[in-house]
C-alpha cells in the first residue's frame, strides 16, 4: 500500500470513529434571542393626514364632473337629472346635510352602490385623484350649508 493511501485510510478511520462515538457534544452558546417583531408594514400604518382641502379647486372639478346631475347649487337639478331615477342628492336637504365628509368621499370615489345607494351615481375614483375628491368634498360641504 502506498503511504498516501494509508494516510487517507487512517484519517477516514479517525473521522468514522469520532462520528460514531457516544460522547456528548460540546455545549454550545445559547442561541441569540429572536429578533423583535417587525413594525407594521406601511400599508397597515394609518395614512398621513391629508393636506387641507381646497373648496375653490373642488368647485372647478364639481363643475366639470358633478354639476350635470347635481346642479350648480347642489339642488339635484342639473340638466342630466331629468332622466335619472332616483334623482341626485340635494346637498342642502336634511339628508344631504347629514352626510359626513367621509361618506361623501366614499360615494364620490366608489360610487353610490358602495354605500347602499343608487348605482346611477358613478364611481369617480378611477378618474379623480384622492386630492381632487377631497377638494370636491370640501366644496359640497359648502353647498350643504
Amino acid at each position: 500500500m502506498s503511504r498516501s493511501l494509508s494516510i487517507v485510510l487512517s484519517a477516514m478511520a479517525v473521522i468514522l470513529a469520532a462520528a460514531c462515538s457516544k460522547s456528548e457534544p460540546a455545549p454550545q452558546a445559547p442561541a441569540a434571542a429572536p429578533a423583535p417583531a417587525a413594525a407594521p408594514a406601511a400599508a397597515e400604518a394609518p395614512a398621513a393626514a391629508p393636506a387641507a382641502a381646497n373648496p375653490e379647486a373642488g368647485k372647478k372639478v364639481y363643475e366639470q364632473y358633478c354639476m350635470t346631475c347635481h346642479g350648480a347649487t347642489g339642488a339635484g337639478d342639473g340638466p342630466g337629472a331629468a332622466a335619472l331615477n332616483p334623482k341626485p342628492r340635494v346637498f342642502n336637504s336634511p339628508e344631504g346635510k347629514a352626510m359626513t365628509a367621509d361618506h361623501i368621499f366614499k360615494v364620490v370615489k366608489e360610487g353610490g352602490a358602495s354605500v347602499g345607494k343608487s348605482s346611477v351615481m358613478a364611481a369617480w375614483g378611477g378618474v379623480l385623484s384622492d386630492t381632487q375628491i377631497r377638494n370636491v368634498v370640501a366644496y359640497v360641504q359648502k353647498l350643504q350649508q
